[in-house]
């Protein structure tokens, strides 16, 4: 139970605690940055896309809309020129 007086006496700071960081990041440049530690393919597939009911995925805001997507699979064998839009 929280004493009555200690609300009234001077300023209260409410935290919230589902904090967002924001990154400058790219994806790219984090799995470049993994390649060059020598992390297997599946190993920057597992860190980026976590498989576990619990586990939080990552999340991209583009600069171009400002528009957040979430990522769920990281492919290495795809080019420009072989997806189809």
């Amino acid at each position: 139970m929280v004493d009555p007086k200690s609300t009234t006496d001077g300023i209260f700071v409410n935290v919230d605690t589902a904090t967002k960081f924001v990154s400058e990041d790219s994806v790219l440049s984090m799995i470049r940055d993994m390649q060059r530690e020598r992390f297997s393919k599946q190993e920057i597939i597992d860190e980026l896309c976590p498989k576990g009911e619990h586990e939080k995925r990552l999340v991209v805001i583009t600069q171009y809309n400002s528009k957040m997507y979430q990522i769920d699979d990281v492919t290495f064998n795809t080019t420009l020129k072989s997806h189809i839009f």
